[in-house]
């Protein structure tokens, strides 16, 4: 049997039996002073309302929010039951298990009770919508009481679904938000990444490269760009095809990895062009870098069975305060580069051959 919750105060009403009842009413405001997700209201519900005198009671969320008018409203067709007990005993593991299940058939599910009940209905209300109702056997508890506890009840209710279904978006939107930026991340990493070598590509050397200079400016430090050419390369693709030439170019990325520190920045400038941007790199350091660079060339051709040798040649340029532009400091760099080649012979009016 089903009652509708809206009692009428008695005419004679005693102030002094409402006491005791009033004062569990007040303990029980004060443990739902703080918003709680939803399954930690109903928890808390569930273990409060026998001890405020309520012998039975369900609890059932829609799957929808309905607009209501104060009055009527059609029941969904679909609905879960998330909490209920009988004569102050939890049934079927009700707290960490849900029933879904039509309530135009039925308010509660056929079984969930195992006695029969005078049970109240009241309407589970937000704003201008219905987001589900409750069934409950209140006792001998004095009807202002019952509608008071009730009131707190479903404020608190929807205080607690507001929140859950907040903390959901915001749990969605965040994930949403680490999605994207994962994904901007691989397609930065994608535009930024040459992929024959794995290496910097041009766009990446002149973006991530002006960055690592304005840092170490900031950090009141300075450094080198250094760029490098392989020398022979077209002699290379001429003589043994592209496709040795590829491998050329892919030891040498590997020669500059192994000389250079993990924290310096290397890139492909395309063609058989190289740059560095070196952080505390000085003119002192210089002749030790050229010579680690030598021992590693030597060393592949010892490892490698190549008709050709992999060599660059190197110039540089140091950034200051006072030059700080990656493609001003690529230009001069580039300038150094070629006298270091046109010395030593290795590139004659811009013409390579194999050493």
């Amino acid at each position: 049997m089903y009652n509708n919750s809206m009692s009428a105060a008695p005419a004679n009403m005693d102030i002094s039996e409402l006491k005791p009842q009033l004062s569990l009413i007040r303990q029980f405001l004060n443990s739902h002073s703080d918003i709680q997700p939803i399954r930690q209201a109903v928890l808390s519900l569930r273990k409060q309302l026998p001890v405020l005198g309520v012998s039975a009671c369900a609890v059932v969320i829609f799957e929808k929010q309905i607009g209501y008018n104060g009055k009527d409203y059609d029941m969904p067709s679909r609905a879960e039951l998330i909490m209920w007990y009988e004569n102050g005993i939890q049934l079927d593991d009700s707290i960490s298990t849900s029933v879904t299940f039509n309530p135009q058939d039925n308010l509660i599910p056929k079984g969930v009770f195992k006695e029969e009940h005078d049970l109240e209905w009241r309407a589970l209300t937000h704003g201008h919508s219905v987001f589900g109702y409750m069934l409950y056997e209140g006792g001998h508890m004095h009807p202002l009481v019952e509608e008071l506890l009730f009131t707190i009840v479903g404020r608190s209710l929807d205080q607690s679904i507001l929140y859950t279904a907040t903390a959901a978006m915001t749990k969605q939107q965040r994930y949403m938000l680490h999605t994207l930026e994962e994904t901007n991340s691989e397609l930065t990493d994608m535009s930024y990444k040459d992929e024959l070598t794995g290496l910097l590509n041009r766009r990446g050397v002149l973006t991530l490269g002006q960055e690592s200079i304005n840092l170490a400016l900031e950090m009141e430090r300075t450094g080198m760009v250094v760029f490098a050419d392989m020398d022979g390369l077209k002699a290379i693709n001429d003589t043994y095809g592209h496709e040795a030439g590829d491998d050329a170019i892919k030891g040498m990325a590997k020669l500059l990895r192994s000389v250079f520190r993990d924290n310096d920045l290397i890139g492909r400038m395309g063609g058989d062009e190289f740059v560095i941007v070196a952080t505390g790199l000085t003119d002192e350091l210089i002749p030790r870098v050229r010579e680690r660079l030598s021992a590693a060339e030597e060393k592949w051709h010892e490892e490698h069975d190549c008709p050709y040798r992999l060599k660059i040649s190197m110039g540089y340029e140091p950034f200051n305060e006072k030059a700080f532009s990656i493609e001003d400091l690529l230009v001069e760099s580039d300038k150094a580069m070629y006298e270091e080649k046109v010395q030593h012979h290795t590139r004659s009016a811009r013409k390579e051959i194999i050493q």
